[in-house]
């Protein structure tokens, strides 16, 4: 509660009164820490005779003249002394010393109301003569704005948001694939290695059959039904082993959200009462709902994208390399030179 302003304290004592369910209340002035519609909410909703506490009797001291005509009975204290007593009808037909007291409050009021129009005006002008402020006053202004704001930041105790810069270490992988379930995250790479090696291996033998086809000339019917049958079972295959590696990634990733999203609800609910004071709930807030919308939804698609990417060019390099074999040996200089790039201008 270290963060809380006037007014907030005021309405967590509040609520916390109204838990107690007593029959007595004693309200000591506490409309006067928070605004006008609060205040104005506060009475109708809380203290006042449509509240919560309507059924209780409410002892409430206040300046606040605005809910005087709703009130069963009031005491005007002078001196430390009770001075009137009554309805507020009453008191005003007496024209007694709080008769005195309304009829000023409200000329009061009424002057502070042409203060406010003229202070429009007032304020106008002095924009207009800031703008011609000469250097020297306007460095004293900003030299007295730096002196706030250092002071400002010496007792701030919210702390400002950590974060890592430059490529994602290691554990963090490691760490995610234990959350995923180590067995299932290897039976997924397993299904998705299983989908494009079929894949390859139908584009392979439609290759083939092109060739052979080409090369004699001729087509044999009892041939072609045979190839087209190899031709659909690699199809068959692919459509199987693609749901199936992708069920075991979408499971494994909704594994991985549930624990990460339980490990940090057990560490919020047991963190000391500092953390909250110098952590705003608006950073809480967003590592339960943006951060897991990334981890339910959009690491996904990554991984899935990641893992297709990664067989098809290892398929596509084994293919290369069974038709030009010359270009295994090109392949290790040109691995190193993108490694290096990759490192050199998106890793760091």
């Amino acid at each position: 509660g270290v963060n809380l302003s006037g007014g907030q304290k005021l309405r967590v004592n509040l609520a916390q009164a109204v838990y107690q369910d007593k029959d007595v209340y004693l309200l000591d002035d506490p409309l006067s820490a928070v605004d006008v519609h609060v205040r104005k909410s506060l009475f109708n909703d809380v203290i006042g005779n449509n509240g919560l506490l309507k059924n209780k009797t409410r002892i409430l001291v206040t300046h606040d003249t605005s809910v005087l005509p709703d009130v069963d009975l009031i005491v005007s204290m002078k001196d430390g002394k009770i001075d009137e007593m009554g309805s507020y009808n009453e008191l005003l037909d007496k024209k007694g010393s709080f008769a005195s007291f309304m009829e000023e409050h409200s000329t009061h009021k009424t002057s502070e109301v042409e203060n406010e129009i003229l202070s429009i005006s007032r304020l106008n002008s002095r924009d207009s003569a800031k703008s011609e402020l000469g250097d020297g006053d306007q460095l004293l202004l900003n030299a007295e704005k730096c002196a706030d704001d250092e002071v400002e930041e010496k007792y701030r105790l919210t702390e400002d948001e950590r974060m890592e810069i430059g490529g994602v270490h290691r554990f963090v992988y490691f760490n995610y694939v234990k959350r995923m379930g180590i067995p299932l995250f290897i039976a997924s790479v397993i299904g998705f290695m299983a989908y494009v090696s079929f894949e390859a291996g139908g584009n392979i033998w439609l290759s083939k059959w092109s060739s052979d086809a080409f090369k004699n000339g001729t087509l044999n019917s009892s041939q072609t039904i045979w190839r087209l049958s190899i031709y659909g079972t690699f199809g068959l295959a692919q459509v199987i082993t693609s749901i199936l590696a992708g069920f075991l990634l979408v499971s494994g990733v909704a594994i991985a959200s549930e624990r990460y999203h339980r490990f940090m609800l057990d560490s919020v609910l047991k963190s000391p009462m500092s953390f909250f004071d110098s952590t705003p709930v608006g950073r809480i807030i967003n590592r339960f709902t943006t951060d897991m919308e990334i981890l339910d939804n959009q690491l996904y698609y990554q991984m899935e994208g990641w893992l297709n990417y990664i067989f098809s060019a290892i398929a596509s390099f084994v293919i290369i390399g069974m038709n030009v074999p010359i270009f295994l040996a090109c392949l290790l200089p040109l691995g190193l030179l993108y490694y290096l790039v990759l490192v050199r201008f998106f890793l760091l």
